[in-house]
């Protein structure tokens, strides 16, 4: 997984360097949740949103949130938000571990 808070610190700059940017927010939410810090990543993820209504990744991002903390009904939200952004949302979900039970 490589080291998480260089991750970190590194996104965290992108942050504050271009606060605007809707992807940087998601680069510091995925190193955020790459260390189980759900709540501050989502945090990240709605930024992101916030900024960019259009981020499917964002929508896919809280959508795993969701599943992690076992709220089914929030993560079928954000998911389907995430396909009708981008169809090809569904691959990735067969894919992904963290979804095999959704």
């Amino acid at each position: 997984m490589g080291n998480l808070p260089e991750a970190e610190k590194d996104a965290r700059k992108a942050v504050e360097v271009f606060p605007r940017s809707s992807p940087a927010h998601i680069e510091l939410g995925d190193a955020l949740r790459l260390q189980r810090r759900y709540k501050e990543a989502e945090v990240e993820y709605l930024e992101a949103l916030n900024l960019y209504k259009g981020q499917d990744t964002a929508y896919f991002e809280l959508g795993r949130i969701a599943v992690l903390n076992d709220d089914s009904e929030k993560a079928l939200g954000f998911l389907k938000k995430a396909i009708e952004l981008n169809p090809q949302v569904i691959g990735q979900l067969k894919r992904d571990e963290d979804f095999k039970e959704v």
